[in-house]
């Protein structure tokens, strides 16, 4: 009986046993499946994960467009740098400058209407950039308008004949980033035309090239032929020098500090005489004078001389005809003109 009872046990602890591996070996099934699910699921995730590491590479490079855009735009927070200059140009209304290309940007300086700017590339739609007084920064685009030289060969009731009374550069434009186009030696006949938008300057053609001139180097020449091309003056200043007579007529001419100096002597007899004293500038084509000196001259019969003072404002032009005589046309009074020629003496 004892024998039996230990069998049984014996079996039952066998049985037990074989339950228990079968437990374990359900288990281990069901973990392979759950592992083979698990990396399944893993694989999808990494997928998922390498399209969204795409999306993100994406967004992040039109992120760092739009940065690099910012970087010149309103939201920049650098010292502004003036791009590629464009044109020379003005505003047609008070502009501020902008410290960035934003309407409510900091304010930094007004430019009054009609002031002309250098404009400058900004990169940004609807903005250019400027130097204005030394200052760097952003105006909008539809409050500037380009200058574009004037051609006097286009013709025009604008368009003037002068020469520059030095040698002068022509320029590209009327700005600090403006270049020379050539050089008009002292004495050259010119067409020009004056900038409205500032009388300091002109627009000149020479040589067909046309730029600017300051105004101030150009003396207006009158009845100037203007169908031809820019040409050099016929003579210099120098080719005045000397005395000049006519009947009872003497000129003498000479050098003045930077001009010269034109005496006229006109005797009506041996005791009378009307003596004229101009200071006098080349313009390029004849000697003008906008101060000339009369004065009566009477000698008595003892010799002394009298003098009355006429007027002290008197004008006019000595030019040389194309005979090589001198021309003195008083303007004052118009008693001298194209029918008095005067013949070198010395």
């Amino acid at each position: 009986m004892k024998k039996m009872i230990s069998c049984l046990a014996i079996l039952t602890l066998l049985v037990s046993t074989v339950s228990c591996g079968s437990t374990e070996s359900g288990a281990t099934t069901k973990n392979l499946t759950s592992s083979k699910k698990t990396t399944a699921v893993t694989t999808t995730t990494s997928v998922t994960s390498k399209d969204n590491k795409i999306t993100t590479t994406a967004a992040n490079k039109k992120s760092d467009n739009i940065k690099s855009e910012n970087k010149g735009n309103s939201t920049s927070t650098g010292a502004a740098k003036l791009g590629n200059s464009i044109f020379g140009g003005y505003v047609t209304d008070d502009t501020t400058v902008k410290k960035t290309a934003d309407a409510n940007s900091e304010t930094l300086l007004t430019i009054p209407d009609g002031t002309q700017i250098g404009v400058f590339e900004s990169g940004i739609d609807g903005w250019f950039m400027t130097d204005f007084k030394d200052t760097v920064g952003y105006i909008p685009a539809n409050n500037v308008k380009e200058i574009t030289p004037y051609d006097p060969a286009l013709g025009g009731d604008n368009v003037l004949g002068g020469s520059v009374t030095k040698d002068v550069n022509l320029m590209s434009g009327i700005h600090s980033y403006a270049t020379s186009l050539i050089t008009i030696p002292n004495g050259t006949q010119v067409n020009y035309y004056l900038l409205p938008s500032d009388a300091n300057w002109c627009v000149v053609n020479y040589q067909y090239n046309v730029g600017y001139v300051e105004s101030k180097y150009i003396k207006a020449i009158e009845n100037y032929d203007m169908t031809g091309e820019s040409s050099i003056a016929k003579h210099s200043g120098d080719d005045f020098l000397g005395t000049w007579s006519v009947g009872r007529i003497y000129i003498t001419i000479a050098k003045s500090g930077e001009g010269y100096e034109a005496s006229v002597k006109w005797s009506s007899s041996a005791a009378e005489s009307t003596n004229w004293t101009y200071s006098c500038e080349f313009n390029g084509e004849y000697l003008d004078s906008t101060n000339g000196l009369c004065v009566d001259s009477i000698c008595d019969e003892n010799g002394n001389e009298s003098a009355t003072v006429r007027y002290t404002n008197g004008c006019a032009h000595f030019r040389l005809n194309d005979n090589g005589n001198l021309i003195w046309e008083e303007l004052r009074d118009n008693i001298v003109g194209d029918d008095t020629e005067l013949m070198k003496i010395s």
